[in-house]
């Protein structure tokens, strides 16, 4: 070839190089090739593997397998399922619809999830968040480092060697269909009024009222993005500023550092993450964690599957949960509520926001009940007072009869 002619071709390469935009990746390895097996699947990195349609793997020795849509990222990352994803080292997401998260993370109950080094969903409906957290309980939520949650349907923030106190909670409802949880601040209020009608009590029997009233109650397209956003997948879609879309259809459309990882993630909101299959965050900041998880205010976080957050700073913890008020944290829902175990006692003072466990409002119950033993002895020596007045009265009424009859 000639000096024009390689002058030539070197302009046209450069000049479809300007229209294409540049692509960075390089690879430095004398391992064994990835293998992509599944239809539509990507396998990037030494021996890495996608099996399932749909899949990507990437990573050393990172797999995929099972039906389809399954991610894989990370040095030994597994997903064994469809529509699992396992992002991090040595992780493992073995449930359907499951997302691990961490180092050694497991997730291998349906629709269950674990967000930790060594966090793990071993049950159906699983959320095991924090450092070694476990869920081995149903539908149950593990919040914190090292908390486990055994029980079916129940929140946990410790275990039984370690307890948290949940505090900044606001004041919940108090009616007899109420499931919110209660202040300290609320409970302070019951024990001074407590302390009020025992002093009241004490006075009873000395007290001369006439009444006392008291109650008790293949075609597949190529994956996109601009600019710094980084797209993978098929028909992943990363558009906007520094956004980042990873797995088979996810979009990542916020205005900047939106987040989708997971077969049809969608994250929209401006700092927006969507982790797993169908997950949407549209809130500015919001994140939804788990299959179809919803989050769809300003700071909405939604975690665990099929949980939606739609009230601005709210938070939705557990499977199916509901969060539709600004500013609260729920673990269930009108038709399903979950326990919250573990929990260290708050302080009980007018002004806490601390969360009150059982074992205070047994104590505040054992008051009101000697409150009332101690009101019903009262009562009850008031009225043998009472019957000796009234005979002490029918006897002089009888000696002043006699007195009359003499006369």
């Amino acid at each position: 070839m000639t000096e024009t002619a390689q002058t030539g071709r070197a302009d046209d390469e450069q000049a479809a190089l300007a229209q294409t935009g540049t692509t960075y990746f390089r690879a430095n390895s004398s391992a064994d090739d990835a293998t992509a097996n599944g239809r539509d699947s990507v396998a990037i990195g030494p021996r890495a593997v996608a099996d399932g349609n749909n899949s990507l793997a990437i990573g050393l020795n990172a797999t995929t397998s099972g039906p389809g849509d399954a991610l894989s990222v990370g040095m030994l990352a597994s997903s064994g399922n469809a529509g699992a994803v396992a992002i991090g080292s040595t992780v493992k997401a073995f449930g359907n619809n499951s997302l691990a998260f961490g180092y050694l993370a497991e997730s291998s109950g349906v629709n269950s999830v674990a967000l930790g080094s060594r966090a793990a969903g071993l049950i159906e409906g699983a959320v095991a968040l924090g450092r070694e957290s476990t869920v081995t309980g149903q539908g149950s939520v593990a919040l914190g480092a090292h908390s486990s949650a055994s029980a079916d349907h129940v929140v946990s923030v410790g275990n039984d060697d370690l307890q948290r106190v949940i505090r900044h909670v606001a004041p919940g409802e108090v009616s007899a269909a109420s499931t919110d949880a209660i202040n300290g601040s609320q409970l302070h209020a019951t024990d001074t009024h407590l302390a009020e009608l025992s002093a009241a009590i004490g006075n009873v029997v000395d007290n001369t009222a006439d009444s006392i009233y008291f109650r008790v109650g293949s075609s597949t397209a190529n994956p996109t993005g601009p600019g710094q956003s980084v797209s993978a997948g098929p028909g992943a879609r990363a558009s906007g500023g520094a956004n980042i879309a990873v797995g088979a259809d996810a979009v990542a459309s916020g205005e900047n550092n939106a987040i989708a990882v997971g077969h049809g993630a969608h994250a929209s909101g401006y700092d927006a993450v969507a982790l797993a299959v169908n997950a949407v965050a549209s809130g500015v900041g919001s994140v939804a964690m788990g299959i179809e998880a919803t989050a769809t205010a300003a700071r909405a976080m939604a975690l665990g599957p099929y949980s939606s957050a739609t009230g601005a700073r709210s938070v939705a913890l557990g499977e199916s949960s509901v969060a539709d008020r600004d500013d609260t944290v729920s673990v269930g829902s009108a038709q399903s509520q979950r326990a919250i175990i573990y929990m260290r006692a708050g302080a009980v003072s007018a002004t806490s926001t601390d969360a009150i466990n059982g074992s205070q409002l047994h104590a505040t119950n054992r008051q009101l009940g000697e409150l009332a033993r101690r009101l019903s002895s009262q009562v009850d020596a008031l009225e043998r007072e009472m019957d000796t007045g009234e005979r002490l009265l029918d006897r002089l009424e009888a000696r002043i009869a006699r007195l009359e009859g003499c006369d």
